[in-house]
């Protein structure tokens, strides 16, 4: 015996071939957004990141993830956000020609490298902290902007 909820599901599937599809692909010219939506959620874990770490760096050790508060850990976040901001930023500002969101972005990759490589043995923790949250947040800012910017671009060029 065949499950009722079973027969439904294939029913729909099978008739789901013939019609239309409600859901929306993302054509090729669309994936500057993608790097800009990592872009932002990147950057606001990093943002959750420097709040809880000095927080939690106990229970991250009872748990067996200490590398959560380790500077590597911070290392690698900044390089991978390096990496998304390039490739979100120089196609957006080939698109919108917006000098001041790459600057914004470029701010906050400088901001968040610099504390993570090159100021860490030359300041306290806390403006560490505060360095990165605020190279975060304009991170997150200029991505927002740069995915709004490039949107507008494709949509209506020559706005």
């Amino acid at each position: 015996m065949v499950c009722p909820r079973f027969s439904e599901v294939a029913e729909q599937s099978r008739r789901s071939r013939f019609l239309p599809s409600k859901t929306k692909t993302i054509p090729p010219h669309t994936y500057q957004g993608i790097w800009d939506r990592l872009g932002i959620v990147g950057s606001a874990l990093c943002v959750l990141h420097c709040i809880s770490a000095p927080l939690l760096i106990g229970v991250f050790s009872a748990a067996g993830i200490g590398f959560l508060g380790d500077d590597i850990f911070h290392q690698i976040l900044a390089v991978c956000l390096l990496f998304v901001a390039v490739l979100a930023f120089l196609p957006g500002f080939r698109s919108h020609r917006n000098r001041l969101v790459v600057l914004l972005g470029v701010v906050g990759v400088g901001l968040i490298l610099s504390t993570g490589f090159l100021l860490e043995p030359l300041i306290s923790h806390g403006l560490e902290i505060g360095l990165t949250i605020a190279g975060s947040v304009l991170l997150v800012g200029a991505h927002a902007a740069n995915w709004r910017l490039s949107s507008e671009a494709e949509c209506c060029p020559g706005h």
